[in-house]
């Protein structure tokens, strides 16, 4: 017979079973089924007029049916989670989409902390068995631990599009599922696309175990640098393999066949002292092969914007700038039109190249600018119809000549230092460059030899707003990097939180350390100084013998809403000198202030209201005189 506590874990159950069946009998199934925050109406998810509430998305995620879509609609949902144990069928997805109903993205909300990775946050959605052919679109996640990840794998026939999470462990990380006995079972026919990961400790994408037949198509993974390095080490995009199977002395089956286009990943970030820095942008472990990068972009890592060991890698179309070493290859890699310039060298152990191998590599019409080629342990590298150059700026790259293991076929070599060579006429070379237009490309020889962009591909939503700061040999590079427009606190309402997902203001460089990146035709009345700075390490100096005005943009602004800027300044002699905000359209002023005249940085704050989504931004001097001015900052006032 049973004892009173058996029959009270019974009685539970039964409860449990039969609240779940009111709950799955009470949304209807024939339909499209609609979710707010706090619900609404009846509350039987019909129409958005008698929507689910947010705490029942897991039952109404099951009551759909193959080729139905859960909508869920702006606002703010906490702690949410949810399990894919079901799909639709070919053609038929089963669908989780966000609506914007009047306040934007729907924002999901978790408890991810930074400073304890992992053992904080949860999985906003996990796969089970049975999660095939489904869909995920036009949902926000801010502090999650995870946002998607994989049980046992084995899927098939799945669509991710802009799916953006900020603050996490892990964006995605899918689990194949494969076996080396049974490779055909692991995960496939998956598309992952226009996404964002933001400001991870570990991870954007990771893949392992036997995925193949993956399409991972305009997303961008910033890890967020130094800040967000709380555990060793970043990666953007993360291809393991059987790593993990071979560990266990067991035989799992590699991840294959899976095409990168258009995808960004930068601000990987390592400090390990005077040891060897990691920390990469696009990163494929042994036994991984047939990998495509298209127009592919890796920017301000502490290792690798590439560190593969796969075979039969295809690189098409890429650009690696700011990285310590902008390409690391083990096994057999190909790179057409691909662009390697500025290698940083930010601390630690080894120095920066543009090109490292251990493998065999094959060049061809691509550019190497101020970063050097090295093959080492028995690697090869046969460059061919490229350019390889160094400027005055960087005298110390590495040597500009065949050696061994390098071999040049109709190359053309230049250093500018010794005046030696012939001069490819690079469109406007610069360290900040984010990849867009056709800086780089050579004038003298046009398509011909080098790496020459002629991507028509949309600006992906990223800036580079952490460039690595240059290490001393034997010490490490402490000093803070500056982003050009922090991130807003979370707002208080549902509506602020979707606005504030959905776009943030951007003023790109505002504190001058890319130089006079943004700042238009600035030269010769506006020059960058490095001793004094108000904050970081540079600033900018005005000096206008006559009439001057300086403009630029700021971007990213919902009209209607309130911001503030401020900029530090000091030293100014004019008698007419501005600050002015005006509006896009018209050029109305908007607000408008004097720098500052004393001999130390002062803190000048000005709110205005934007009339549109972009406002400019005027420096103007009308008599002749000399300030200085840093720290552009643009910040929500509400």
């Amino acid at each position: 017979m049973p004892n009173l506590k058996t029959s009270l874990i019974i009685a539970r159950s039964a409860v449990t079973i039969l609240t779940l069946a009111a709950l799955l009998q009470s949304i209807p199934v024939a339909a499209d089924l609609h979710v707010l925050p706090q619900g609404a109406g009846t509350k039987d998810g019909s129409s958005w007029q008698n929507a689910l509430d947010g705490a029942r998305l897991q039952a109404a995620w099951d009551a759909l049916k193959s080729g139905q879509t859960l909508w869920i609609g702006s606002g703010a949902y906490s702690g949410a989670k949810l399990n894919i144990g079901s799909g639709g069928e070919a053609g038929k997805l089963k669908t989780l989409a966000g609506k914007d109903t009047g306040g934007g993205a729907p924002v999901f909300t978790g408890t991810f902390k930074k400073d304890n990775p992992a053992k904080s946050g949860t999985t906003f959605i996990t796969l089970s068995d049975g999660a095939d052919f489904w869909q995920v679109q036009d949902i926000h996640l801010r502090d999650y631990g995870i946002g998607i990840a994989s049980k046992a794998g084995g899927h098939v026939g799945a669509r991710i599009r802009n799916f953006d999470v900020t603050g996490c462990r892990e964006g995605i990380s899918l689990h194949g599922g494969a076996a080396e006995a049974n490779p055909e079972l692991g995960s496939h026919d998956i598309e992952i696309s226009d996404c964002e990961f933001t400001n991870y400790t570990k991870r954007g994408i990771r893949l392992k175990n036997g995925n193949y037949d993956f399409k991972i198509t305009n997303v961008v993974a910033d890890a967020g640098g130094k800040a967000w390095a709380t555990e060793p080490f970043q990666m953007g995009f993360d291809v393991i393999g059987d790593d993990a199977a071979r560990e266990k002395k067991t035989k799992g089956a590699p991840d294959h066949d899976i095409t990168f286009t258009n995808c960004v990943a930068l601000n990987n970030y390592h400090d390990n002292g005077e040891k060897y820095w990691n920390a990469d942008g696009f990163v494929a472990e042994r036994g991984v092969y047939n990998l495509r990068f298209i127009n592919c972009k890796a920017f301000d890592n502490t290792d690798g914007g590439w560190d593969l060991k796969a075979e039969n890698t295809l690189l098409e179309g890429c650009v690696a700038l700011g990285n310590k070493r902008n390409y690391r290859f083990w096994g057999t890699t190909k790179m057409v039109r691909c662009l390697s310039a500025y290698s940083v060298y930010p601390g630690g152990s080894g120095g920066d190249l543009g090109l490292w191998t251990s493998g065999t590599v094959t060049v061809e019409q691509s550019s190497f600018y101020n970063s050097g080629i090295s093959p080492e342990d028995g690697g090869k590298v046969v460059v061919t119809n490229s350019l390889v150059a160094r400027s005055k700026e960087r005298p110390g790259t590495a040597p500009l000549s065949a050696k061994d293991g390098v071999t040049l076929v109709e190359t053309v070599l230049w250093d500018e230092t010794a005046a030696q060579g012939e001069n490819p006429q690079f469109v406007n070379p610069s360290a900040t460059w984010e990849g867009q237009g056709d800086a780089f490309n050579s004038k003298k020889f046009g398509p011909a030899k080098g790496y020459f962009n002629t991507a028509t591909a949309p600006a992906l939503p990223f800036r580079r707003t952490l460039p690595l700061i240059p290490g001393t040999r034997g010490k490490t590079a402490d000093a803070p990097a500056k982003t050009a427009a922090p991130v807003a606190a979370t707002p208080k309402t549902a509506g602020q939180i979707a606005l504030e997902a959905a776009t943030l203001p951007v003023l790109e460089n505002g504190g001058f350390e890319g130089d006079l990146t943004g700042w238009g035709k600035a030269a010769p009345s506006l020059q960058i100084k490095t001793q004094g700075a108000a904050q970081g390490q540079k600033y900018a100096a005005v000096t206008a013998e006559k009439r001057v005005a300086i403009a630029r943009q700021i971007s990213g602004l919902v009209p209607g809403r309130s911001y503030t800027l401020s900029f530090q300044s000091r030293g100014n002699t004019s008698k007419d000198a501005r600050l002015i905000l005006r509006a896009g359209a018209n050029g109305k002023y908007l607000k408008f202030a004097a720098p500052s005249a004393t001999p130390e940085w002062k803190t000048t704050t000005l709110k205005f209201a934007a009339p549109s989504a972009e406002v400019s931004l005027q420096i103007s001097v009308r008599e002749a005189g000399t300030f200085d001015l840093d720290d552009f900052v643009i910040k929500r006032a509400d």
